[in-house]
């Protein structure tokens, strides 16, 4: 049977930590769903409820092992893919480290997966760009930084999104990925998930669902006329190419965070 590798790679402040755990709690219904979710020690920990890095942090590891001084194996790498699927022609891997890969670990897994013809599915979450930037910059306020919010927008290379989907359309094209708006669909998530997975939520435990995990401190962060501007400056480039990328130029994600009005995601002929 053809089998297909499922990877939910966030990316950061899209909610994964909450269905990390979701998807731990799940591993038998999953897998009697023919979809493997590969238990290692931290999945173990996401199942108690714990923040973890996902599953796929061994995919990372060997995708990049640049990132640790070693030198890449493509043997070892189609291992650990073929690992993830246990006994299963499905497989789910999820973790945000795969957001931040570079289109050289890309090539590799392409490489990797085309080996094992194995097909591929990428889900991802984009939100829209004043909620991200506030959610990332609560995250870091609880982190210890004390730069305002305004100096804190200046520092910011790229909006998260952009710089982790242009990659990956250059390796696998737009017909392998699945992008959903996070602002629209954050009381959903597991369902979209599942929707990509072609599960019923029925045949899972959805109580798992409403856990919050990781929730960044609720820290107010005034939209002013300086931050509207530094915001346009900095990431509207970036917004627009979201939009008329991945959605066919409808204006699903925003700069300022206007509420987006279905098609809710786009969908790669999978």
């Amino acid at each position: 049977m053809a089998r297909k590798l499922f990877l939910h790679i966030g990316p950061g402040k899209t909610g994964s930590s909450a269905l990390q755990v979701f998807f731990a709690r799940n591993v038998d219904a999953l897998q009697s769903q023919g979809i493997n979710y590969q238990v290692f020690e931290n999945v173990r920990r996401a199942m108690a409820g714990q923040t973890t890095s996902g599953n796929g942090v061994k995919l990372y590891c060997y995708a990049y092992p640049d990132k640790h001084q070693r030198d890449f194996d493509l043997e070892e790498l189609c291992n650990v893919i073929d690992e993830y699927f246990g006994s299963c022609s499905r497989a789910l891997v999820s973790s945000e480290l795969l957001s931040v890969m570079p289109f050289t670990c890309w090539e590799r897994v392409k490489e990797a997966c085309d080996r094992l013809s194995v097909t591929i599915v990428i889900v991802a979450f984009v939100r829209h760009c004043y909620s991200h930037m506030q959610s990332v910059y609560r995250h870091n306020m609880a982190r210890g930084t004390t730069m305002s919010f305004l100096e804190f927008l200046q520092t910011q290379e790229a909006y998260y999104p952009s710089a982790t989907l242009r990659p990956i359309l250059r390796v696998f094209g737009r017909e392998s990925l699945v992008v959903y708006n996070y602002d629209v669909d954050r009381d959903r998530l597991p369902d979209r998930i599942l929707d990509v997975l072609e599960v019923p939520p029925k045949t899972l435990s959805m109580s798992a669902a409403r856990e919050q995990v990781n929730v960044s401190p609720r820290i107010e962060t005034e939209l002013t006329a300086e931050v509207a501007d530094v915001l346009s400056k900095r990431y509207a480039g970036c917004v627009k190419w979201i939009n008329e990328t991945i959605f066919d130029g409808r204006n699903v994600v925003h700069l300022l965070g206007e509420v987006a009005e279905p098609p809710r995601r786009w969908w790669g002929r999978i």
